[in-house]
This record gives C-alpha cells, structure tokens and sequence, in this order.
C-alpha cells in the first residue's frame, strides 16, 4: 500500500510539473505516466531492500539511485516521444528532483 501511494503522490507531483512548464500535449503525459509506472515502484522496491544495507551512505544512495531513475525516464521520453524536441533531461531531472524534496518533506511531517 505504501509504494501505490508514493506512486499516486509522484504522478500527481510529476504530471503537475510537466503543466507548469507550459506542456500541454497529452501523448507527453501519457508517456511521462507510463515511465513513472515502471520506475517508481522499481526504485520503492529495490530501496525498501536496500537501504539497510547501505549504512551511513544511506542518503547517497538513495541520491545516486534517484539519479538512475532520472537517466531511466529522460531516455524512455527522448525515445519514445521523438517527434517533440523537448528538453527531457531536464524535465526528467526537474520532476525527479521536486518530487523527491517534497517526499522528503512528507516524510518529515
């Protein structure tokens, strides 16, 4: 239950942001949707087995492992979104990044 709601606050957060730059073709949506699907749950998973393995390094980790999610979803939308010539590192990047400070600041509360 908990990696379903980390998944539902990452798309709401995500999908937001990719409106607020301006954004408004659905197909950029839908792929940024389905490349959040696969990664956010994989990233949940492999932390929740993970993490406590990592000792002291636990929050470089899970930086350097937010890092390969962000290389994930920036290539999964160059490739699968070819004919729009966006800056998907960037957006990728973005997204990843304020979506992680604010599940920090959940987690916080």
């Amino acid at each position: 239950m908990l990696f379903l709601k980390a998944l539902i606050y990452t798309v709401i957060i995500e999908l937001a942001l990719i409106r607020l730059v301006g954004i408004k073709d659905k197909k950029v949506y839908l792929f940024a949707l389905i490349a959040n699907v696969i990664s956010n749950p994989a990233l949940n998973f492999t932390l929740s087995k993970t993490i406590d393995k990592v000792g002291d390094y636990g929050f470089y980790y899970i930086v350097f492992c937010e890092f390969i999610v962000v290389l994930f979803e920036y290539l999964f939308l160059k490739f699968t979104l070819k004919e729009f010539k966006l800056p998907f590192f960037k957006l990728s990047f973005l997204m990843n990044a304020v979506s992680f400070l604010i599940g920090l600041i959940i987690m916080e509360i």
